[in-house]
C-alpha cells in the first residue's frame, strides 16, 4: 500500500479501483552493526524519507502538515480511493 502512492505518482494519469487503499508512513527498517553503521543507516533512511515526502507534496494536494502528523504520531495514514482522488494522488476512479 505505501509504495503504491510513489509508484502511482510516477504516472501522469493515475487510475485505481474504488476499493483501492493507499497508505503513507515514514520510512521503516532495521539497523544492526556498529554504532557508526547504525548512524549511517538512520541518516540514509532520513534522506529517503525526505525525498519520498517531497515527491508526495509536489505531485499531490497532501500538505506538509498532514505529512508532519504522520511523523509526529508515528502512524500509518490509510487513504481510500475516494480520498486519494480528492488529494490528487489519483486522477480517476475506475
Amino acid at each position: 500500500m505505501s509504495m503504491g502512492v510513489i509508484v502511482a505518482l510516477g504516472a501522469k494519469v493515475r487510475k485505481a479501483y474504488r476499493n483501492t487503499t493507499f497508505m503513507i508512513h515514514q520510512v521503516s527498517g532495521l539497523s544492526f552493526g556498529t554504532l557508526r553503521e547504525m548512524e549511517d543507516t538512520v541518516a540514509e533512511a532520513s534522506r529517503i524519507n525526505e525525498i519520498l515526502f517531497s515527491i508526495i507534496k509536489s505531485k499531490t494536494k497532501v500538505t506538509e502538515e498532514q505529512l508532519n502528523e504522520v511523523l509526529q504520531k508515528k502512524k500509518d495514514w490509510f487513504i481510500t480511493a475516494s480520498e486519494a482522488l480528492e488529494l490528487g494522488i489519483l486522477t480517476e476512479l475506475l
